[in-house]
């Protein structure tokens, strides 16, 4: 008589291998398929818009078979989809999908992402004068920053389902990036400029706000840093404002 264990793994072996079986357990084995090309269209409706639902389809299998599920939770599949679609597509015209699927990941890291309490521009402007260079500002665990070389914004924003499309987009507009950041309704995404996109990175990096700064300047002369820390405590994209080893100000819950 087979062992549970030997039962469970004569089904892994349906269910996982390549060759449709049979009888009962073809369900199993399309079910198994069918779920995994879902969940992976729930996180990339752009990328499945853009090759269409068959080419998904497709892309799909593939991929399954390259990085199966390791888990009983599907949301963690696409981490390597990037990957995948740049190996696949790097010698055609459409070496932009990977960037665009960085920026759909992007998207769903931020809404599982951990928040924190942000703090409010007090914490900074207590600060005397003479330490802020040396300031270090610690942002949301759920703000995910995108850059690429190709529109990745523009083709986002024109092929999702709730927006109208507006016709093929010239790739020749060239480099884009974006700021991800949660909102009590989810997720919201904004342009920002590649100045402003170095400084951010930089304050990632726990850089002090003076080697940030010269990281913009460095890409922009006209980079306005006063604005962009107003809509950064504004959206309560800051969680810490550090100056020397402690943190300065008190959290406030992120609205």
């Amino acid at each position: 008589m087979p062992t549970l264990i030997n039962i469970q793994r004569a089904f892994s072996e349906v269910i996982l291998c390549t060759t449709v079986p049979n009888g009962p357990m073809l369900v199993y084995h399309h079910n198994y398929r069918a779920n995994f090309r879902s969940a992976l269209a729930l996180e990339f409706p752009v990328i499945e818009t853009l090759v269409g639902k068959h080419c998904f389809t497709v892309l799909a299998q593939q991929y399954q078979t390259q990085h199966p599920s390791r888990s009983g939770d599907l949301h963690h599949i696409g981490e390597q989809f990037s990957s995948f679609l740049a190996q696949e597509y790097q010698h055609s015209p459409y070496a932009y999908f990977a960037d665009v699927a960085v920026l759909e990941w992007a998207w769903q890291e931020c809404l599982i992402a951990p928040d924190t309490l942000a703090v409010d521009p007090t914490a900074l402007t207590a600060c005397a004068s003479e330490r802020l260079p040396k300031v270090r500002l610690q942002l949301q665990p759920s703000l995910r920053l995108v850059n690429s070389k190709w529109p990745v914004v523009t083709i986002w924003e024109t092929n999702r389902s709730d927006s109208s499309p507006t016709g093929l987009i010239e790739l020749a507009l060239g480099a884009e990036w974006a700021l991800i950041y949660r909102t009590l309704g989810g997720a919201a995404l904004r342009r920002c400029s590649a100045a402003e996109h170095a400084f951010l990175i930089a304050l990632k990096a726990q850089a002090e706000l003076e080697s940030a700064v010269a990281d913009a300047y460095a890409i922009d002369a006209a980079f306005n840093l006063g604005r962009l820390l107003e809509e950064l405590f504004r959206d309560a994209l800051i969680t810490e404002v550090y100056a020397g080893v402690s943190p300065l100000g008190s959290g406030t819950k992120n609205t």
